[in-house]
């Protein structure tokens, strides 16, 4: 939990919360609720809080993971004292989506579209953990095409797959120069949630620079063939470029087909 999760009264409703006690639930397994106890702690004490998180409000200092432990070690107890053995359950808890899976390499097509090209992984990123060049052999880059004085740039040609699965992710790098991008799955525009409403621009820029995951569908009929296309829109005068390591499948076959 961050600092802002601490306030008493929001770990009731909280979804990530909610889904670890049922997994704990279905597999016979003792769960640490680190999130009620903090709020515990912070009701009887709001000092508590600035005591946890007094580095920053995401990153717990010393006593904030002291506390955590106690938590930890406390299930951990809850389990060994009433002899609780893990099981598997009956059915699973969601659908078995996840269980077939596939990461494409676009720089592995057998062709890639003018203008778009292997390239290596860049060496810089906002903080370590997204430091791509630890999780990339490369990505393709799409770069914003040079046209003249007062031009619109000219049209970039969009990337096309056609695949059989369920879900369909991208993956690759955020950098704080990247364009926009739209992406059409059976010839209509794919969105997200910008801030309660739905967006068909997506913007790997706003993740600063690091790493760029995006799902575009999650339920898709795997029974059939669906095509995708990624078509970068380029901003007039601005050197910008598209960084994609791979598409990501789940579902069904879960594969690329051509």
């Amino acid at each position: 939990p961050f600092r802002g999760h601490s306030q008493p009264g929001m770990a009731i409703a909280m979804n990530g919360r909610i889904a670890h006690i049922e997994v704990s639930d279905a597999y016979g397994v003792p769960c640490a609720d680190a999130l009620m106890h903090i709020q515990n702690l912070v009701q009887a004490d709001a000092s508590v809080a600035d005591r946890i998180w007094n580095i920053d409000p995401i990153h717990p200092g010393d006593f904030g993971y002291e506390v955590f432990a106690d938590v930890a070690w406390e299930g951990f107890l809850k389990g060994v004292n009433e002899g609780m053995i893990c099981h598997p359950p009956l059915t699973m808890l969601h659908p078995d989506t996840y269980t077939s899976w596939s990461r494409n390499r676009i720089s592995q097509l057998k062709a890639l579209p003018e203008g778009w090209e292997p390239g290596r992984v860049s060496r810089d990123a906002s903080n370590h953990d997204w430091l791509m060049s630890r999780w990339l052999d490369d990505v393709v880059i799409v770069k914003s095409p040079k046209s003249g004085k007062g031009e619109s740039p000219p049209a970039t040609k969009p990337l096309r797959v056609k695949f059989k699965a369920t879900h369909v992710s991208l993956y690759g790098e955020a950098r704080k120069n990247a364009c926009t991008y739209r992406a059409l799955i059976n010839g209509k525009a794919a969105t997200w949630n910008n801030h309660g409403k739905p967006d068909e621009v997506f913007d790997p820029s706003r993740f600063s620079d690091g790493c760029h995951y995006t799902p575009l569908a999650m339920d898709l009929d795997s029974g059939q063939v669906h095509a995708l296309e990624i078509h970068p829109l380029f901003q007039e005068g601005n050197k910008q470029e598209l960084r994609i390591e791979s598409i990501l499948l789940a579902g069904g076959e879960a594969r690329i087909v051509e």
